[in-house]
């Protein structure tokens, strides 16, 4: 697959807490007023190489042009109902790559568990990954189960597949 080339990328790796409650670290990469060019992110690469850099643990990697400015940070209330998570954020008009990496274990139900559907999935350091290429601003959501770690290769398969049977989405204008 080709390199994605959003206007800003997000990558929250999302974390459980003890309670129940998820969280995620965010790395995340936004152009500077005046930036002119967009990233370069693959989201195939195994190891970043040459001028990439890796983000969010390099669940992806991205050439990241002058302009642009890179940014980490806890966030927090991802809940919105029993294992249903929501990520909120506006896209600027060149738009956004949301990566979202569930804990090991953890993965999203299925393609059609998601709102919108995402492009593509993978796993990654024993990590579920799925991304999103969006425009405008509101939400993704998306229903999470546990999984046994052993099972993982035959969801993965069973879920890339229910994606390939799907239209490869546009940018999705998102929803508030």
């Amino acid at each position: 697959m080709s390199p994605e080339a959003p206007g800003s990328l997000v990558v929250p790796t999302l974390l459980n807490r003890p309670d129940g409650h998820w969280y995620a670290e965010v790395d995340r990469l936004d152009p500077n007023p005046g930036a002119d060019s967009w990233l370069r992110v693959s989201w195939s690469a195994a190891t970043c190489t040459g001028q990439q850099l890796g983000i969010g643990g390099s669940i992806v990697c991205a050439v990241v042009p002058t302009g642009f400015q890179r940014s980490k940070y806890p966030a927090n209330q991802l809940d919105f109902a029993a294992n249903h998570l929501q990520w909120r954020d506006a896209a600027p008009s060149e738009g956004l790559m949301l990566v979202v990496a569930l804990p090991e274990d953890w993965v999203i139900d299925s393609p059609a568990a998601a709102s919108p559907s995402p492009v593509d999935a993978k796993v990654i350091k024993g990590r579920f990954a799925t991304y999103w290429m969006l425009a405008g601003r509101g939400r993704v959501t998306f229903k999470v189960s546990h999984l046994q770690a052993e099972a993982i290769a035959d969801f993965m398969e069973r879920f890339r597949t229910n994606l390939l049977d799907l239209p490869r989405p546009s940018p999705v204008e998102l929803q508030t």
